[in-house]
This record gives structure tokens, sequence and C-alpha cells, in this order.
């Protein structure tokens, strides 16, 4: 009886336990963020989402996880050439999400590691299509070329590419040195040709002061000679006014033509004793005569006078 009592207990709980064991298996909760392949017998049956679910234990089985939030696959640095025969480093971020359960578990196996090649392939190739300048100055083109690229063989795995930001793109030691010395010699280059215009600029300010001291000076010979035309013309006019009068006295007196010549030849007496280079003062033998005819003057100013 006891035998029989203990072996009725343990059929019970056994099949408790199997009962048990079955109700966990068939009871499924799932996840808000994620969605479950379930598959009857080795083919596809349905996708469950958030919630529980009941499955048919032994028969029905989870195949396949897929989330349902955007993911992110770090690209690691790849080492390419651009078209000037440039060498660069370059890195990326690819933001996805899946946007078909079934596709992302039916068509393709490993879909990160998809998208890592296929974003290096597409990185690679645009980055060959451009120039140093243009990959360091066209950063949203290329994320974009890029991701068309992605998009468009992504989206029959089921895959939804979100956007790629290349992260960083570095030239290679020995161009980063190139460049630093030819911003160097740019700089210099700058530096050159601001001093040479700046000493072009003093040169011709030189030259438009030389011509204005020039044109001034031009002014003021010309005045000067107009002055001196001028004094001539009156001196002229003065000597033929003398003259003139000279004549009329001729006319009246002959000591009048003494009495001029008198007048220079005294005056130039009197220039010559007060030159510096004169230190002894010839006579002339004619002395006498002048002195006679300034006697004369003298005598033809006083008939005059009375």
């Amino acid at each position: 009886m006891l035998f029989q009592e203990l072996t009725s207990l343990a059929t019970y709980a056994f099949a408790i336990i199997a009962i048990l064991v079955l109700v966990k298996k068939s009871v499924v909760i799932v996840p808000q963020t994620d969605e479950h392949v379930v598959e009857r017998l080795g083919s596809f049956s349905k996708i469950i989402k958030g919630g529980m679910h009941f499955l048919i234990p032994v028969v029905d089985r989870i195949a396949h996880t897929q989330t349902t939030q955007e993911c992110q696959i770090n690209i690691p640095p790849i080492e390419t050439i651009s078209s000037d025969n440039a060498g660069i480093t370059a890195d990326a971020v690819v933001f996805y999400v899946v946007s078909d359960t079934h596709s992302a578990s039916y068509k393709i196996n490993n879909h990160e590691n998809a998208i890592t090649d296929l974003a290096i392939s597409s990185l690679r190739a645009e980055l060959g299509k451009l120039d140093l300048d243009n990959i360091l100055s066209k950063r949203a083109e290329i994320n974009q070329k890029v991701l068309d690229a992605l998009a468009e063989k992504c989206l029959s795995w089921g895959i939804a590419i979100r956007s790629i930001e290349v992260k960083r793109v570095e030239p290679s030691r020995d161009l980063i040195e190139a460049m630093n010395k030819q911003l160097q010699a740019e700089r210099t280059r700058r530096a050159e040709i601001i001093r040479a215009e700046g000493k072009k600029e003093a040169e011709i300010k030189e030259a438009e002061g030389f011509a204005q001291a020039t044109v001034l000076k031009a002014e003021a010979d010309f005045k000067e000679a107009q002055y001196q035309a001028q004094s001539r013309t009156a001196l002229a006019e003065a000597e033929a006014k003398s003259t003139e009068i000279l004549n009329e006295s001729m006319e009246k007196s002959s000591k009048a033509t003494d009495y001029f010549l008198a007048q220079k030849y005294i005056e130039s007496l009197g220039n010559l004793a007060t030159s510096d280079n004169s230190k002894v003062i010839m006579m002339p033998l004619e002395t006498t005569a002048t002195i006679g005819s300034i006697a004369s003057v003298v005598d033809y100013l006083g008939a005059n006078k009375s």
C-alpha cells in the first residue's frame, strides 16, 4: 500500500512538473522594443510583438528576435586614396532600424556585418572620387551619397538606414607635414605681397609728391619769368622814355649828351670800386676829359636851373 501511494504521489508530481514546464514553454512575454519570429515545425508561422502570447509547446518555437529600436554601428577606420593620390584615414557611424522583421530574419544572415562591409565599400568609393580639398570641405555631400547607396541595397533586407555620419577624415602624417609647409609658404608669400604693395604705394606717393613739387616749381619759375619780363619791359620803357627825353634835350643843347655819358661813366666807376676782387683801381687816361665833361654838365644844369 505504501509503495502504491508513493508511486501515485510521484506520478502526480511528475504530471504537475510537466504541466508547469508546458505552461512555461507555451506562455511568452515579449518586451515592447522587440519582435519575435515564431516557427511551427520548422516553418515560419507568425511574428509576435510586445505583450503576452501563447505558443504550442514543442510545435512552436521562437526562431529569431529583432529589435524595433534605432541601432548604431561604428565603422572602423579605413585607409584609402583620394583622386589626387592623397592618403587619408576615415571612419563613420551608421544609424539604422529594422523595418521588416521577416526580411531581416530570413533574407540576410547577419545584417550588422553586412551593413558594416557595405558602408566601408561605399565610403571608400565616394572618397576615391574626390580630391583632398573636397573631401575635407564637402562632408555633408559625402554623407548623403553613402546614405543613398546603403539605403538602396539594405531596403531588400528589411533594414532602413536613417543616417550615416563620417566622423573623422585625416590625411597621412607626411601629407599633414607637407600641408603645414605649404601653409607656412603661403603665409610668407602673403607677407611678401603686403610688403611689396606697401613699398609700391610709398614709391607712388613719393613720385606724386615729386611731381607736385615739380609742378609747383614750374609755376613759380613761370611767375618769376613773368615778373622778370615785366621788369625788363618796365626798364625798357623807362630807357625809351629817358632816350626820348635825351633826344629832346640834345635838340635844345649839345651838353645833354655829355651829361648822359658822364652819368654812365660815374656808375661804372662806382661798380668797379665796390667790387670784391678790385684791390687796385686804374684810372683811364681820359679821366681829365671826363672831369671836364662833368664840369660842363654842372654848367648845363645851372643854366637849366636859371
